[in-house]
């Protein structure tokens, strides 16, 4: 946080506005990790005009996705959705941001799981997961995989939930224990307990 708040007061100072929407909008992230959703929203909705200004569409769609993201974890799910829709289309009118509309493609996933959309939560996820694939990406995979299984889970599949899960610990186990093991340890867990 204070290396992006020194970054954003000197782009600031120079007045170089596109480095200072982009240190800006990763106050944002660093907020939503720490669970000050008022300051992250702020802190995206503020980086959007620099964005803009400066062309960077790559960017504007990741600060849009974060803000729907915000808006999921707030229970607003109709915001969520209004900004994860124009990040989506956002990333589709550009070249060779396959990986964005994936990520965005994976967050309306678990919007969808949100509202008990299933069966769109679903596509959702098998859409991400054969990108994934073509893209080669295993930790993608595994996010899809886990969405999947978090989705049979809520259909009531366990075994099918137990399967995508188990596939997904195995693409993404390291040596030392990541942030996406965990989540995806914590969706077993919950498969296993709903016995």
């Amino acid at each position: 946080m204070e290396h992006f708040e020194v970054a954003t007061r000197l782009f600031h100072e120079e007045g170089e506005r596109h480095g200072h929407a982009i240190t800006t909008a990763h106050l944002g992230m660093v907020d939503r990790f720490l669970g000050k959703m008022d300051s992250a929203l702020e802190n995206y909705e503020s980086a959007i005009p620099g964005l803009r200004a400066a062309g960077d569409a790559a960017g504007e769609a990741f600060v849009l996705r974060s803000i729907g993201q915000v808006h999921l974890e707030r229970g607003e799910y109709s915001a969520a959705d209004i900004n994860m829709d124009k990040a989506l289309r956002l990333c589709q009118s550009l070249d060779g941001f396959r990986m964005a509309e994936a990520q965005v493609t994976f967050w309306q996933g678990m919007l969808r799981l949100k509202q008990r959309r299933l069966d769109e939560a679903e596509c959702n996820f098998e859409q991400v997961l054969a990108l994934m694939q073509v893209l080669g990406d295993p930790r993608g995979q595994a996010q899809a995989l886990r969405g999947l299984g978090m989705c049979y889970h809520q259909q009531g599949h366990r075994e099918k939930a137990k399967g995508a899960l188990t596939e997904a610990m195995e693409l993404i186990r390291q040596p030392r224990p990541g942030l996406m093991e965990s989540y995806i340890r914590r969706a077993l867990e919950e498969v296993d307990a709903a016995r």
